[in-house]
């Protein structure tokens, strides 16, 4: 009896090994299909120069006195495969290079790829409420599993690390619309029962509350400047240090428009 229930615990771990596996190789072909796209579309984080239809402002929310904003043409070939399809985030020397989706809730694309296909990996998507149109919300917010393989937002645990910290202060994000700088200005660890994915604030002076909140929990103690006409970028994985199921690494950034290289 013993040796058929070992048996059986073998089988069961090499038919879940085989299925994290596939799952795996599946992500990574679908990774490198995504960046070609992405890439060879046209200039952005994998060419030269500004997008279509960038002013070179400053600021972080899209300018008011444009009647609909103009989806930028590196975007098409993503937005056929998936029309959910909100931008795109890099970060140097980490594997986070991906496509951002957003659903029509935060639960779909814990699950699901790019592709709209079950996956244990799912994608890097924003939270449902947020808008980046021509309005932004004073925080917008990517989720993203910390996969064992070191895929999706497993590699922000590198900014644990105070060296690559200093050396990784800014990476970017792109919208249909525009390419952002987010420099980073908060890292650390929490638990869900901190509301650090509130989307929106009552007025200036909870938001400025909300920002001090986060310098206060933050591992690193930066210049960084936020004012109240400022956006952060958030970005949101699993950490089991503080709990197991509800233990959250934070990494928080203000996100400015870039002028080009």
């Amino acid at each position: 009896m013993f040796s058929v229930l070992c048996w059986s615990v073998f089988l069961y771990s090499g038919y879940e090994l085989a299925h994290l596996t596939l799952d795996s190789v599946h992500s990574s072909r679908l990774r490198g299909e995504t960046h070609r796209q992405f890439t060879e579309a046209g200039p952005g984080i994998g060419g030269a120069g500004k997008a279509d239809a960038a002013d070179g402002s400053d600021a972080a929310a899209a300018p008011q006195d444009s009647p609909e904003p103009v989806v930028r043409s590196k975007f098409h070939g993503l937005l056929e495969l998936n029309a959910d399809t909100a931008g795109w985030i890099e970060i140097t020397d980490t594997n986070i290079s991906y496509p951002v989706v957003q659903g029509e809730d935060n639960d779909y694309y814990l699950t699901h790829d790019f592709k709209g296909e079950r996956s244990k990996a799912g994608s890097i998507f924003m939270d449902f409420r947020n808008q980046i149109g021509e309005t932004f919300d004073k925080n917008i917010v990517l989720y993203g599993h910390r996969m064992k393989d070191g895929t999706m937002f497993a590699g922000l645990r590198a900014y644990l690390k105070q060296d690559f910290f200093d050396k990784h202060r800014v990476f970017r994000f792109e919208t249909l619309y525009e390419e952002y700088e987010a420099e980073v200005f908060a890292v650390y660890r929490t638990t869900t029962s901190f509301d650090y994915i509130r989307t929106s604030f009552a007025d200036n002076r909870e938001f400025l509350n909300f920002v001090d909140e986060i310098k206060e929990r933050s591992i690193y103690k930066t210049d960084t400047t936020i004012g109240a006409n400022d956006v952060i970028l958030t970005l949101s994985t699993c950490d089991y240090l503080l709990d197991a199921e509800e233990g959250r690494l934070v990494l928080q950034g203000k996100l400015t428009a870039r002028k080009g290289d």
